[in-house]
């Protein structure tokens, strides 16, 4: 078996290299089981630390989101008597999943992709109410997602994409909590082996509802990638998807872990501010220099592109 950093550290052409196959492409192994498990194996992240942090409670590394969920479906499910076939992805992140290549969804019972923060599970409107109620007594909880491989899947089976505890996904900061994950691998292995054997088709409306929405959440994501790619988060510097990112500067994760812009008390310049108490910026801060406020807003603008002559007078230690 791989340990966990093969997943995480390798670049991805090393990992479909390693099964015979393109970065462009995906990676398939069918075993024979009737259950089709999914992850992806590109990142957001593009710099991938060459190790990753395990403390506490917590897994640490930028590429969790999703290379966590292919050493789940490679490593842990196998050791928990899990079989099934593995489908391996590329171009997800950038809304062009190679899952869209693959044309054997169909023969599946049921599909799952392991592909999500947190401790709830999505279907997409992939379901039918047999679907919903088995994933219920496996005492999962149900939410709301935007998007991940199952929406390029051409199927009419249900599926489900199960959080696997990772936060903060899209940065360097990147973590997992490793208790929500072992729940979660528990209820997945209750709702395996109480389903497995079952086939689980779409409803005609689910059908009808689920193509609608995975076509417009696709061209959203393609339109996003092509239109809106250049605009990056103030802090952690990853792509800002939403309007409201956009508006704001920073990415949800970023606001989420209390991450603001702020104007400098001193200087008036914007900045970007981790501590609620902060309303200097960096060069305010600096114990040698003070920054002197520039006299009036026409000063402060130019001072904001780069072109007032800042002064500076020594700080009160005459350093």
């Amino acid at each position: 078996m791989k340990r966990i950093d093969y997943w995480l550290t390798m670049p991805i052409e090393k990992l479909f290299s390693d099964y015979g196959a393109k970065p462009d492409g995906f990676i398939y192994l069918s075993r024979g089981p009737k259950v089709l498990a999914v992850a992806h194996l590109d990142t957001r992240v593009q710099k991938l630390w060459p190790f990753h942090i395990e403390y506490d409670n917590l897994i640490v590394h930028p590429g969790l989101d999703d290379r966590l969920g292919a050493w789940v479906i490679m490593d842990v499910l196998p050791q928990k008597g899990i079989e099934v076939d593995v489908l391996l992805t590329s171009g997800e992140e950038s809304a062009q999943s190679s899952a869209a290549l693959f044309k054997n969804a169909d023969q599946y019972n049921w599909i799952v992709e392991f592909d999500r923060r947190g401790e709830d599970v999505v279907t997409y409107g992939m379901e039918s109410a047999e679907w919903l109620d088995a994933l219920g007594d496996a005492k999962f909880k149900t939410d709301f997602g935007s998007f991940s491989d199952l929406c390029f899947l051409n199927t009419k089976k249900c599926a489900v994409n199960v959080g696997i505890g990772y936060h903060g996904e899209h940065s360097q900061r990147c973590y997992c909590e490793v208790e929500e994950l072992r729940r979660q691998i528990a209820r997945f292995k209750k709702f395996y082996f109480a389903n497995k054997d079952k086939e689980f088709v779409q409803n005609e409306k689910a059908q009808m509802a689920a193509a609608y929405e995975k076509l417009a959440r696709r061209n959203y994501y393609q339109e996003w990638s092509q239109y809106h790619g250049g605009d990056v988060c103030e802090y952690c510097e990853e792509p800002l998807v939403t309007i409201e990112e956009q508006d704001k500067g920073l990415c949800n994760t970023c606001l989420g872990l209390g991450v603001e812009m702020k104007e400098c008390a001193n200087c008036a310049s914007t900045f970007v501010s981790t501590d609620d108490l902060d309303d200097l910026c960096y060069y305010c801060h600096q114990d040698q220099w003070r920054m002197v406020p520039p006299p009036d807003e026409k000063d402060r603008h130019n001072k904001r592109q780069g072109k007032f002559d800042w002064q500076y007078r020594e700080n009160e230690k005459g350093e």
